[in-house]
Protein backbone atom coordinates (compact mmCIF):
# COMPACT_ATOMS: atom_id res chain seq x y z
CA UNK A 1 0.00 0.00 0.00
CA UNK A 2 3.20 2.52 1.13
CA UNK A 3 4.53 1.93 -2.43
CA UNK A 4 1.34 2.35 -4.43
CA UNK A 5 1.43 5.90 -2.65
CA UNK A 6 4.60 6.49 -3.86
CA UNK A 7 4.10 5.77 -6.90
CA UNK A 8 0.56 7.48 -6.98
CA UNK A 9 2.93 10.71 -5.68
CA UNK A 10 5.46 10.66 -8.37
CA UNK A 11 2.76 10.48 -11.11
CA UNK A 12 0.95 13.53 -9.69
CA UNK A 13 4.26 15.58 -9.50
CA UNK A 14 4.95 15.16 -12.75
CA UNK A 15 1.38 16.22 -13.99
CA UNK A 16 1.86 19.24 -11.59
CA UNK A 17 4.71 20.10 -13.33
CA UNK A 18 3.44 19.51 -16.46
CA UNK A 19 0.56 21.53 -16.03
CA UNK A 20 2.09 24.57 -14.62
CA UNK A 21 4.11 24.76 -17.28
CA UNK A 22 1.28 24.39 -20.04
CA UNK A 23 -1.35 26.84 -18.14
CA UNK A 24 1.27 29.44 -17.64
CA UNK A 25 1.88 29.10 -21.28
CA UNK A 26 -1.68 29.24 -22.27
CA UNK A 27 -2.02 32.34 -20.00
CA UNK A 28 0.86 33.99 -21.05
CA UNK A 29 -0.83 33.81 -24.35
CA UNK A 30 -4.07 35.19 -23.14
CA UNK A 31 -2.39 38.09 -21.94
CA UNK A 32 -0.70 38.91 -25.18
CA UNK A 33 -4.01 38.38 -27.11
CA UNK A 34 -5.45 41.25 -24.13
CA UNK A 35 -2.23 43.67 -24.89
CA UNK A 36 -2.75 43.48 -29.03
CA UNK A 37 -5.43 42.90 -30.59
CA UNK A 38 -4.91 42.36 -34.21
CA UNK A 39 -6.73 41.02 -37.10
CA UNK A 40 -5.56 38.00 -39.47
CA UNK A 41 -6.40 36.83 -42.52
CA UNK A 42 -4.60 34.16 -45.62
CA UNK A 43 -2.28 37.04 -46.08
CA UNK A 44 -1.24 37.75 -42.66
CA UNK A 45 -1.86 34.11 -40.71
CA UNK A 46 -1.45 33.60 -37.06
CA UNK A 47 1.93 33.20 -35.43
CA UNK A 48 2.99 30.03 -34.90
CA UNK A 49 2.87 30.62 -31.02
CA UNK A 50 -1.30 31.27 -31.12
CA UNK A 51 -1.84 28.79 -33.84
CA UNK A 52 -1.33 26.42 -31.07
CA UNK A 53 -3.57 27.70 -28.40
CA UNK A 54 -5.74 24.67 -29.83
CA UNK A 55 -3.67 22.13 -29.09
CA UNK A 56 -2.30 23.37 -25.95
CA UNK A 57 -5.59 23.92 -24.46
CA UNK A 58 -6.16 20.18 -25.27
CA UNK A 59 -3.49 19.31 -23.76
CA UNK A 60 -4.26 21.12 -20.66
CA UNK A 61 -7.67 19.30 -20.78
CA UNK A 62 -5.84 15.88 -20.98
CA UNK A 63 -3.70 16.80 -17.94
CA UNK A 64 -6.32 18.01 -15.61
CA UNK A 65 -8.62 14.51 -16.33
CA UNK A 66 -4.97 12.68 -15.37
CA UNK A 67 -4.78 14.59 -12.26
CA UNK A 68 -8.34 14.40 -11.32
CA UNK A 69 -8.16 10.35 -11.91
CA UNK A 70 -4.78 10.64 -9.90
CA UNK A 71 -6.39 12.26 -7.13
CA UNK A 72 -9.16 9.89 -7.13
CA UNK A 73 -7.12 6.73 -6.91
CA UNK A 74 -4.34 8.67 -4.01
CA UNK A 75 -7.80 9.08 -2.25
CA UNK A 76 -9.07 5.23 -2.11
CA UNK A 77 -5.41 4.00 -1.28
CA UNK A 78 -4.90 7.08 1.23
CA UNK A 79 -4.71 5.14 4.78
CA UNK A 80 -6.17 7.96 6.67
CA UNK A 81 -3.09 9.26 8.31
CA UNK A 82 -2.25 13.40 8.38
CA UNK A 83 0.78 13.24 6.08
CA UNK A 84 -1.40 11.66 3.39
CA UNK A 85 -4.49 13.24 4.01
CA UNK A 86 -2.89 16.38 3.91
CA UNK A 87 -0.88 15.53 0.37
CA UNK A 88 -4.55 14.59 -0.96
CA UNK A 89 -5.72 18.21 0.17
CA UNK A 90 -3.46 19.99 -1.39
CA UNK A 91 -3.60 18.31 -5.26
CA UNK A 92 -7.37 18.41 -4.54
CA UNK A 93 -6.59 22.11 -4.04
CA UNK A 94 -4.19 22.36 -7.29
CA UNK A 95 -6.81 21.04 -9.09
CA UNK A 96 -9.46 23.40 -8.52
CA UNK A 97 -6.80 26.31 -9.44
CA UNK A 98 -5.18 25.20 -12.06
CA UNK A 99 -8.39 24.26 -13.20
CA UNK A 100 -9.89 28.18 -12.52
CA UNK A 101 -6.86 29.75 -14.24
CA UNK A 102 -7.44 27.82 -17.13
CA UNK A 103 -10.85 28.49 -17.39
CA UNK A 104 -9.98 32.20 -17.29
CA UNK A 105 -7.08 32.67 -19.78
CA UNK A 106 -9.28 30.48 -22.32
CA UNK A 107 -12.51 32.99 -21.57
CA UNK A 108 -9.89 35.67 -22.24
CA UNK A 109 -9.02 34.43 -25.20
CA UNK A 110 -12.16 33.82 -26.32
CA UNK A 111 -12.97 37.22 -25.88
CA UNK A 112 -10.57 38.98 -27.88
CA UNK A 113 -10.82 36.37 -30.67
CA UNK A 114 -14.31 37.77 -31.08
CA UNK A 115 -13.41 40.58 -30.44
CA UNK A 116 -11.24 40.49 -33.30
CA UNK A 117 -14.00 39.66 -35.48
CA UNK A 118 -16.32 42.05 -34.73
CA UNK A 119 -13.93 45.07 -34.99
CA UNK A 120 -10.76 44.13 -37.22
CA UNK A 121 -11.91 41.76 -40.01
CA UNK A 122 -10.39 43.06 -43.24
CA UNK A 123 -12.59 41.14 -45.53
CA UNK A 124 -15.12 43.23 -47.45
CA UNK A 125 -17.71 41.22 -47.45
CA UNK A 126 -19.01 40.94 -43.45
CA UNK A 127 -21.24 37.89 -45.01
CA UNK A 128 -17.95 36.47 -45.47
CA UNK A 129 -17.87 35.11 -41.88
CA UNK A 130 -21.59 33.58 -40.55
CA UNK A 131 -19.76 33.77 -36.96
CA UNK A 132 -18.57 37.67 -37.56
CA UNK A 133 -22.69 38.23 -38.79
CA UNK A 134 -23.97 36.62 -35.55
CA UNK A 135 -21.98 38.75 -33.21
CA UNK A 136 -22.88 41.90 -35.80
CA UNK A 137 -26.26 41.50 -35.15
CA UNK A 138 -26.38 40.58 -32.04
CA UNK A 139 -23.78 43.97 -31.26
CA UNK A 140 -26.84 45.78 -33.37
CA UNK A 141 -29.34 44.03 -30.87
CA UNK A 142 -27.52 45.23 -27.58
CA UNK A 143 -26.48 48.71 -28.99
CA UNK A 144 -30.45 49.28 -29.80
CA UNK A 145 -31.28 47.90 -26.13
CA UNK A 146 -28.67 50.18 -24.52
CA UNK A 147 -30.32 53.23 -26.72
CA UNK A 148 -33.48 52.40 -25.39
CA UNK A 149 -32.76 51.78 -21.89
CA UNK A 150 -30.65 55.14 -22.60
CA UNK A 151 -34.17 57.21 -23.79
CA UNK A 152 -36.13 55.50 -20.89
CA UNK A 153 -33.23 56.23 -18.26
CA UNK A 154 -34.27 59.67 -19.67
CA UNK A 155 -37.62 59.98 -19.41
CA UNK A 156 -37.20 58.27 -15.39
CA UNK A 157 -34.53 61.51 -14.99
CA UNK A 158 -37.46 63.84 -16.45
CA UNK A 159 -40.48 62.56 -14.12
CA UNK A 160 -38.04 62.81 -11.45
CA UNK A 161 -37.46 66.20 -12.18
CA UNK A 162 -41.17 67.22 -12.62
CA UNK A 163 -41.31 65.30 -9.25
CA UNK A 164 -39.13 67.15 -7.30
CA UNK A 165 -40.32 70.34 -8.85
CA UNK A 166 -44.04 69.34 -7.78
CA UNK A 167 -42.83 68.07 -4.40
CA UNK A 168 -40.66 71.76 -4.23
CA UNK A 169 -44.13 73.63 -5.16
CA UNK A 170 -46.43 71.90 -2.06
CA UNK A 171 -43.57 72.39 0.33
CA UNK A 172 -43.92 76.12 -0.22
CA UNK A 173 -47.49 76.06 -0.39
CA UNK A 174 -47.36 74.01 3.20
CA UNK A 175 -44.55 76.74 4.64
CA UNK A 176 -47.73 79.57 3.54
CA UNK A 177 -50.42 77.98 4.71
CA UNK A 178 -48.55 77.26 8.21
CA UNK A 179 -47.36 81.12 7.87
CA UNK A 180 -51.28 81.80 7.46
CA UNK A 181 -52.25 79.40 10.56
CA UNK A 182 -49.80 81.58 12.87
CA UNK A 183 -50.69 84.69 12.01
CA UNK A 184 -54.81 83.72 12.15
CA UNK A 185 -53.79 82.27 15.54
CA UNK A 186 -52.44 85.81 16.34
CA UNK A 187 -55.12 87.39 15.56
CA UNK A 188 -56.81 85.10 17.24
CA UNK A 189 -55.17 85.78 20.57
CA UNK A 190 -55.11 89.40 19.88
CA UNK A 191 -59.12 89.57 19.88
CA UNK A 192 -59.47 87.39 22.66
CA UNK A 193 -57.13 89.93 24.75
CA UNK A 194 -59.27 93.01 23.13
CA UNK A 195 -62.35 91.25 23.98
CA UNK A 196 -61.55 90.54 27.80
CA UNK A 197 -60.09 94.14 28.12
CA UNK A 198 -63.57 95.26 26.69
CA UNK A 199 -65.34 93.13 29.59
CA UNK A 200 -63.03 94.85 31.86
CA UNK A 201 -63.69 97.80 31.37
CA UNK A 202 -67.68 97.23 30.99
CA UNK A 203 -67.50 96.00 34.60
CA UNK A 204 -65.83 99.07 35.90
CA UNK A 205 -68.03 101.17 34.10
CA UNK A 206 -71.20 99.31 35.85
CA UNK A 207 -69.72 99.37 39.14
CA UNK A 208 -68.77 103.05 38.56
CA UNK A 209 -72.43 103.88 37.40
CA UNK A 210 -73.69 101.48 40.34
CA UNK A 211 -71.72 103.68 42.77
CA UNK A 212 -72.75 106.64 41.56
CA UNK A 213 -76.58 105.93 42.35
CA UNK A 214 -75.96 104.49 45.47
CA UNK A 215 -73.92 107.61 47.02
CA UNK A 216 -76.75 109.91 45.02
CA UNK A 217 -79.69 107.72 46.80
CA UNK A 218 -77.61 108.05 50.27
CA UNK A 219 -77.27 111.64 50.22
CA UNK A 220 -80.86 111.93 48.92
CA UNK A 221 -82.26 110.10 51.80
CA UNK A 222 -79.98 111.99 54.13
CA UNK A 223 -80.78 115.68 53.33
CA UNK A 224 -84.68 114.91 53.72
CA UNK A 225 -83.89 113.88 57.37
Amino acid sequence: MSSRWDDLKREARVVERALDEKISAYASNARSMARSIRSFDDENPRPAKEQSEFQLALEIEQFLSSLADIIDRMAATCNGTMAQEAMLQRYRELHFDFNQQFKRSMSMIHEKTDAQKLFQRKEPDPSVDPEADALLRERGMLDASRAVAHDSINVAMAVKENLLSQRAQLDGSRGKVTTVGSSTAGINHLVDQIRRKKMRNNILIALTIAGCICFTLWWTILSRL
